[in-house]
């Protein structure tokens, strides 16, 4: 051959070949050999065991389990009946179905050794024999009942190996909701949780703060990350008495009420799209308009004169009206300022369709207009619950409404959680020293955006009626349904409500590993969005310490976060920890209201002539 090419084929001959080919059946038959000899001796001991240990009963149950949930995926049950019948007949297996659990234990079903199980091996053989002629569709081979019998049989005393053997595990659920049931067995031993609980479901009380208007600074900054310092929880006057101010113990069937304990465990961010147009608004025609920069004594001054000669006189039914009719002449001058940004990208204010700015079938934006893209904050709480009674004590996983919720944000990264000063809103909802026009600000200056619709809650008189001056722009800005877009796997934590800890939706999240969790979030928007044909993964942020060491929860997942907690944090950073500080903080301060309204009913009492 020529030059340095060498034909590798003349090293092997074709009786080489053929040799090795042999040899590779040879060992295959003595392979499978071997399995019918271990399987023909497990037999003969599985028949002739009339007490199997208890250990192994448990085993088999649960390997007949696996062995029906991989072959008979979505129908196992129905499989199982199938099975007893071909074992033991139309009528005898009619009556082993019905105690089914005694001889197979699915993965939803619980495995404990209290319970109770068949025991006679004979009868074990006779299953598992059926299910390899269920799994084949005929009488099985002695080779497909040989591998189905070394299944089964599979981490039992009887199988003989001379590997070591990895000892099985308990299910993770299941695990878990035995460490839930211990927290709450101990904050029931260790505080009054239950007479707290007893007490604000018998009257009507609130807590203070009660809502972000009487927190601080400091607290507002932080209620994504902490709940409020309580100062006080308080009677609820007659007067102001409704079905919302009681505290029903009913589980997770009503809105959650904050007198119930609570602590943030992680902020979950989702990403969104809003249409922003072209056109900015500079940093210097935002300080015409902005609180900090615009709240001088001259504008205040303008400010009066203008509503006076809209209005005719100043306002007499409000206590600051240098602030009343500020907000006014800030509003208008920031609506004006709006509209001259969305004229600057090309459109008349008056005549935009704001329903029907993106192409209807691609989605793309229209000519003097783009996507950006925004994150939705909101906070993963632990709760504890009471369901009927005030000792049947749950724990369990709350979203608060990202939209209403007082810990939601708006960011444009979800770095910039923890500065309030770089919080933005692109939705039409009026919010604290803010009318909640849609803005998207860039290191240059402010894009104007559509925004969305929100629907807003029903105030007092049964309608909400919004501030004059940006009715026109709420009433025709993009109506969108939120909670719609919504992952599946978050809409199921039932805002404002809650779930259990151990239920589907709750678990689902705990067990998914973080980075799978993130994957299964992304949105998928279409070709249509020009600069973002697909969004961003969603982000998750623990917020509480998470010490490295082993645990039995599925690595990368928020089980094993809280597990890892629980055995390696230190003090008050251990979640436990937390909710009993948070239990204790609320009834300290029910005991401190209590108290002060005994005493004062005991003086009006006595000065009555009467003692309690």
């Amino acid at each position: 051959m020529p030059g340095n090419l060498i034909d590798a084929s003349r090293r092997f001959s074709s009786s080489n070949q053929e040799s090795s080919d042999e040899e590779k059946q040879r060992a295959a038959e003595a392979f499978r050999q071997q399995r019918r000899v271990d399987a023909a001796n497990l037999e003969d001991t599985l028949r002739n065991t009339k007490t199997l240990a208890k250990e192994d009963r448990i085993t088999i149950a649960r390997n007949l389990g696996r062995l029906l949930e991989r072959g008979f995926k979505g129908e196992e049950r129905a499989a199982a009946t199938k099975l007893y019948s071909i074992a033991y007949g139309e009528d005898g297996g009619r009556s082993l179905d019905k105690k089914r659990k005694r001889t197979i234990r699915f993965s939803d079903d619980s495995v404990s050794p209290d319970e109770t199980y068949t025991a006679h091996g004979s009868t074990f053989l006779k299953l598992i024999y059926a299910y390899a002629d269920l799994k084949f569709r005929h009488a099985a081979s002695d080779d497909e009942r040989a591998n189905v019998l070394l299944e089964a049989l599979n981490g039992t005393t009887l199988t003989q190996h001379s590997g070591p053997k990895l000892a099985a595990r308990g299910d993770p659920r299941q695990t878990f909701e035995r460490l839930a049931n211990q927290i709450l067995d101990s904050l029931a031993t260790t505080t009054d949780l239950v007479p707290y609980l007893e007490e604000i479901s018998k009257r009507h009380f609130h807590l203070v703060p009660s809502h972000v208007g009487e927190m601080t600074e400091e607290e507002l900054a932080n209620i994504h990350l902490k709940s409020p310092s309580i100062r006080a929880i308080e009677p609820v006057p007659e007067n102001n008495r409704t079905r919302s101010s009681e505290t029903p113990l009913n589980g997770f069937r009503d809105v959650a009420s904050v007198l119930f304990p609570e602590i943030p465990i992680a902020r979950i961010y989702m990403p969104r799209t809003v249409l922003c147009f072209d056109a900015l608004l500079t940093e210097d025609e935002a300080n015409a308009f902005n609180y900090r920069d615009a709240e001088t004594p001259e504008n205040i001054a303008a400010a009066k004169a203008l509503y006076i000669e809209k209005y005719g006189e100043l306002p007499d039914f409000v206590d600051d009206v240098d602030r009343y009719v500020y907000d006014d002449w800030r509003g208008s001058k920031e609506l004006q300022a709006f509209e001259r940004v969305v004229e600057r990208s090309g459109y008349k204010f008056e005549e935009i369709d704001w329903t029907n700015l993106e192409d209807s079938h691609t989605k793309e934006a229209p000519p003097g207009s783009h996507w950006r893209i925004y994150w939705q904050a909101h906070t993963l709480k632990l709760i504890i619950r009471a369901d009927g009674a005030a000792e049947n004590l749950r724990l369990g996983l709350l979203v608060e409404d990202p939209i209403f919720g007082n810990d939601g944000r708006e960011l444009t990264d979800p770095k910039y959680d923890d500065d309030a000063t770089r919080w933005i809103s692109v939705k039409n909802l009026e919010l604290q020293d803010d009318y909640g026009l849609p803005w998207y600000p860039v290191s240059d200056g402010f894009h104007a955006c559509r925004g969305h619709k929100i629907t807003l809650p029903v105030g007092p008189t049964g309608v909400y009626e919004p501030e004059p001056v940006f009715g026109e722009l709420r009433s025709t800005g993009k109506e969108i349904d939120i909670d719609a877009e919504w992952h599946p796997m978050i809409q199921a934590l039932e805002f404002d409500t809650g779930v259990e800890i151990t239920s589907d939706p709750g678990w689902n999240l705990f067990s998914m590993k973080t980075i799978d969790w993130e994957r299964s979030h992304t949105f998928n928007r279409g070709p249509g969005y020009r600069e973002y044909p697909q969004l961003p993964n969603p982000g998750i942020r623990l917020l509480f310490d998470v010490p490295d060491g082993y645990a039995t929860m599925p690595d990368d997942t928020l089980a094993s976060a809280i597990v890892r907690n629980l055995a390696y944090a230190v003090g008050a950073t251990r979640l436990d920890e937390m909710l009993k500080y948070a239990v204790s903080e609320r009834v300290a301060k029910l005991t401190e209201s209590r108290e002060k309204a005994e005493r004062k009913l005991q003086q009006a009492l006595k000065e009555h002539g009467y003692e309690l």
